[in-house]
């Protein structure tokens, strides 16, 4: 195994040593133009711009207004449907109503028919009993 190599793996083992290092080399980095220069370009594809951030500030807008349709639509489609439920609703009571009504027409009919039937039928029966030798 090369120096370089066995220098290599010391660094990964080694925090502090990784950091003794970083702090040896960055004297040279911060006087030297070149390094400078690539250290900031390779930060800057990193960095988000003004222009970024506008962009994602009009997309999230533009989402933002589209979830606002999609729930005043499904506000409209929710009361459309509850109006509907309503209507039938209120036709099922009034359904009710008249068949209630219809309920005590047939209920004093049946007895407007049949208690001059019953009251006969009683009749006959006590001339059954009382006349019987």
């Amino acid at each position: 195994m090369s120096v370089a190599e066995k220098v290599l793996e010391e660094l990964r083992r080694r925090e502090d040593l990784r950091e003794a290092f970083a702090e040896e080399l960055l004297p040279i980095l911060v006087k030297n133009r070149k390094l400078r220069i690539l250290i900031t370009t390779s930060l800057l594809r990193e960095i988000a711009t003004k222009d970024d951030l506008k962009d994602l500030e009009n997309r999230l807008r533009k989402d933002i207004d589209g979830l606002r349709k999609d729930i005043d639509n499904t506000r409209k489609g929710l009361r459309d449907e509850i109006n509907n439920i309503r209507r039938m609703v209120l036709d099922l009571s009034q359904r009710v109503s008249r068949l209630e009504g219809m309920m005590g027409l047939f209920i004093k009919l049946f007895i407007a028919f049949n208690v001059p039937i019953l009251i006969g039928i009683i009749g006959i029966l006590l001339k059954m009993i009382f006349t019987t030798p």
